[in-house]
């Protein structure tokens, strides 16, 4: 038989012997006391406030992790060590690392 696969399966459980009724009830996936497969409530329930809350925490994860990795641009906070950068240029002359000229450069800059 060619056609579309309902009509295919009508013709099929007619030629078993079901009633006109059964198979309008296989076709749309009805129990015989006319609830669908599932039940009539299930698959709306408590599992789907549960599911809401893990979408959202899965998207803000998500948003975090992309704005964590990308950043924006320069931040303002303090380097590594909790030192500023005026205290980072002052251990670094300290040490011989930069000249004064060097040290006097980047005092200006920062401070204006």
């Amino acid at each position: 038989f060619r056609g579309p696969p309902y009509l295919c399966i009508t013709k099929q459980m007619r030629k078993l012997g079901f009633s006109i009724e059964d198979t309008v009830k296989a076709l749309l996936n009805l129990q015989p006391g006319g609830r669908y497969m599932w039940g009539e409530h299930e698959g709306m329930g408590w599992w789907m406030l549960f599911g809401s809350i893990w979408f959202v925490v899965f998207w803000g994860l998500v948003i975090w992790a992309f704005a964590t990795v990308f950043g924006r641009g320069e931040r303002s906070t303090p380097a590594a060590g909790g030192e500023s950068p005026l205290e980072i240029a002052k251990r670094r002359y300290a040490q011989g690392e930069i000249s004064r000229e060097q040290f006097e450069q980047i005092r200006t800059d920062l401070s204006g």
